[in-house]
């Protein structure tokens, strides 16, 4: 009785529905600070940013789906990530020395 009190209240529905909004949202976001970022830091930021939201919009799809696949989408969209960013990072510092 209770677990069907708790269906009417919060339904996977408006759960998706409010997900997708703040997903969408958090894109939105992350596009205008790598679109408009004034330094290339706040671009890569931006690129950070998008790249996580990315990741947990892939999780979230593992979990409303129920595929272990998008689990590993998510760690090969992380992976890409990081190694991004420890490339922009080290060609920056090399132009600063130079």
């Amino acid at each position: 009785m209770f677990s069907d009190s708790l269906n009417e209240i919060i339904s996977l529905d408006k759960i998706n529905f409010y997900t997708s909004i703040s997903f969408s949202i958090a894109i939105l976001i992350a596009m205008y600070r790598l679109w408009k970022g004034p330094n290339d830091f706040d671009r890569i930021i931006g690129l950070e940013f998008l790249s996580g939201v990315s990741v947990s919009i892939a999780v979230w799809s593992a979990f409303i789906y129920n595929h272990d696949t998008y689990i590993d989408v998510a760690l090969a969209i992380a992976s890409l990530s990081f190694i991004g960013t420890w490339i922009f990072s080290k060609l920056y510092t090399r132009k600063e020395t130079e």
